[in-house]
């Protein structure tokens, strides 16, 4: 069975670590497909993409995307759970992705254990979590110190970096 890898990325703009991902992945899985879900006009963070859809489109397709597809706004202008929600939701009922590839600070050795944790929170987890809350502090700091006291080992915490955010979504969503 051939590979389709799928990417759900914003590319905007498009740059050389984009360009290393698929260089990676066809190190990895030679003569595997990549199917790139972009967002469209508006980004993660609600504001109008740099580059328009087709620009940043035609240079997923030249650096060796197969297929590029427009992720739906309803999910390209939400928070990271909801982006990568969409994201593999979609990839998933195309029927053909066989593999997911993200990019992210730590490896998955680092960010399973949480993922884990933040799907099935422990009676301790939930307590640490609303203990944080209780002090005030927002919903991700406060999930943040529970996780940091769930898992003491994990230093330092994967899940204060950005990349490792999202790819905590990516991982959850594909248990759903």
């Amino acid at each position: 069975m051939e590979a389709i890898v799928g990417i759900i990325c914003e590319y905007d703009p498009f740059h050389r670590g984009h360009r290393r991902q698929f260089e990676l992945i066809r190190a990895q899985l030679p003569g595997a497909r990549i199917v790139c879900l972009m967002s469209g006009p508006f980004t993660q963070r609600g504001m109008p993409a740099l580059h328009a859809p087709a620009v940043r489109a035609r240079a997923a397709l030249q650096a060796g995307a197969d297929l590029v597809l427009e992720l739906p706004c309803a999910f390209s202008v939400r928070e990271a759970e909801h982006f990568a929600l969409g994201g593999v939701s979609i990839l998933t009922r195309l029927g053909f992705v066989t593999h997911l590839s993200f990019g992210a600070e730590d490896g998955l050795d680092a960010l399973l254990p949480a993922a884990a944790l933040l799907d099935a929170p422990t009676p301790a987890f939930q307590e640490a979590l609303r203990a944080a809350l209780v002090r005030g502090a927002s919903f991700a700091a406060a999930q943040g110190e529970a996780l940091a006291a769930c898992l003491p080992a994990t230093r330092p915490a994967p899940w204060e970096k950005p990349n490792n955010i999202l790819a905590l979504c990516y991982l959850r969503a594909l248990r759903r």
